[in-house]
């Protein structure tokens, strides 16, 4: 049951994150629309490197979720004796057989 608390405070976090992230991105999209000349290549400037930015931080957040759920899985593989292995340790789950990854 904590580990499920755990996920719904990382949600809240990260859910309240990206509201403050569109925020800011609304503000820099309406400078960028209201501005003129060079001023406006510098507003498209800010609203690109905020997105790059959000970007890096969405795709880091989203690799370590996914990493915390792999290792979750892992701990209960572990718990519940492992998962199916064949010959040599190779795993006999469909994507060993299809040869996917």
């Amino acid at each position: 049951m904590e580990w499920r608390q755990q996920m719904m405070r990382e949600h809240q976090k990260t859910m309240s994150q990206l509201e403050e992230m569109d925020a800011a991105l609304d503000q820099d999209v309406q400078r960028m629309n209201q501005a003129q000349g060079n001023a406006k290549v510098d507003a498209m400037e800010a609203v690109i490197n905020n997105l790059v930015k959000q970007h890096n931080l969405i795709r880091d957040q989203m690799r370590e979720a996914y990493q915390r759920m792999v290792s979750r899985g892992q701990r209960g593989q572990r718990m519940m004796g492992g998962a199916e292995q064949g010959a040599g340790g190779a795993s006999t789950g469909s994507n060993a057989q299809s040869g996917e990854k």
